[in-house]
């Protein structure tokens, strides 16, 4: 009976602390957006050149994302496309490559390998772990490109003979 009387001799405590634990949780979930957000690591696809000591490109790009690269075979004179996966881990993994003709440097199709033909092209199912970077040589001979979300990079046209390029993922 006295908690009853107590509660009549104040009117509105019981809102007044209502509105302090709602605005307390509206502020802590401001706060934890905030915080979430800014430690939010950005990743980049970063092209660079090392010898040259350069980046060529530094292009956002998330976890899960896919890219391509191009080139054409320096032998066969034939397209060969490869395409890449961003893991959660900041790697990269090989997923496929497509290409119409055998030439030196591409899978051999036996019964290791796991691959398909698909519109007159073979592509080849990589099962391979993912890795810290890819090194390749690009030559304007070979026309290399970069693809993601539907924009292309050109590779070769930065240089005037074959260069050395590093391809990873950096974390901002």
């Amino acid at each position: 009976m006295a908690f009853i009387k107590n509660q009549q001799a104040r009117p509105g405590t019981g809102r007044k602390w209502a509105t302090l634990l709602f605005l307390f949780v509206g502020v802590l979930v401001i706060i934890l957006l905030l915080l979430s957000y800014f430690s939010m690591t950005k990743q980049q696809l970063i092209v660079e050149a090392p010898r040259e000591d350069r980046v060529i490109y530094s292009i956002p790009i998330e976890y899960g994302d896919v890219f391509e690269m191009t080139y054409l075979h320096s032998v066969s004179k034939q397209a060969v496309q490869g395409s890449f996966e961003v893991t959660e881990t900041g790697k990269i993994k090989p997923l496929t490559t497509k290409f119409d003709s055998f030439g030196p440097g591409l899978p051999e199709l036996d019964s290791a390998v796991n691959y398909d033909l698909q519109n007159g092209k073979f592509v080849v199912y990589h099962e391979e772990d993912p890795r810290e970077e890819i090194r390749l040589f690009v030559a304007p001979l070979t026309d290399d490109r970069l693809l993601l979300d539907g924009k292309e990079y050109p590779l070769t046209t930065h240089f005037e003979s074959p260069a050395l390029l590093k391809i990873y993922i950096s974390q901002e």
